[in-house]
């Protein structure tokens, strides 16, 4: 009987300890930095990409104008999609939001004053406090684990000439 004690509690400790040992190399194994190659593999568009639980969002660099497009937003729950001017690597101005309801999507935010060629603007995501109109003093923006902001920067850029285009 007491062979049967012994031999269930080692069970029990390699059970334990391997466990542990799992986990922790894993763990070890995702704080770990990139090496300098895996650096030069990530493409450009990382920075355009911003994940938070089930939320994240997609907004690449594209013409200036009266609109911005969304790739991709995916939300836990009903959320704004809120472009912001760049000040100096800070939130600027609101310039435009657009609804999204929960679960992935994609859209286009209308700006109540267009983006600028040459410059950087933020694209935000706001949880909406339920009563589906945007509030900038309610509708609080989304932060990550870290407390990170859900936002991605991009650029607006000069219209292609359709002339250039055409030659």
């Amino acid at each position: 009987m007491e062979k049967d004690n012994i031999f269930s509690t080692k069970v029990i400790i390699a059970f334990v300890v391997g466990i542990a040992v799992g986990f922790g190399g894993t763990w070890f194994y995702l704080q770990a930095p990139m090496s300098d190659v895996a650096e030069d593999e990530v493409s450009d568009t990382s920075s355009e990409v911003a994940l938070s639980g089930e939320n994240a969002i997609l907004v690449r660099s594209q013409e200036a104008g009266i609109n911005v497009e969304v790739e991709l937003v995916t939300l836990e729950n009903a959320g704004w999609v809120v472009i912001h001017e760049n000040n100096n690597g800070a939130l600027g101005n609101a310039l435009g939001a657009q609804l999204f309801d929960s679960g992935p999507s994609k859209g286009v935010v209308e700006l109540l004053r267009g983006t600028e060629a040459g410059n950087t603007y933020f694209a935000t995501i706001r949880q909406d406090d339920g009563d589906r109109a945007f509030d900038l003093t309610r509708d609080l923006l989304l932060s990550g684990i870290e407390g990170n902001l859900v936002q991605v920067e991009f650029n607006a850029t000069a219209p292609v000439d359709e002339e250039e285009t055409e030659e």
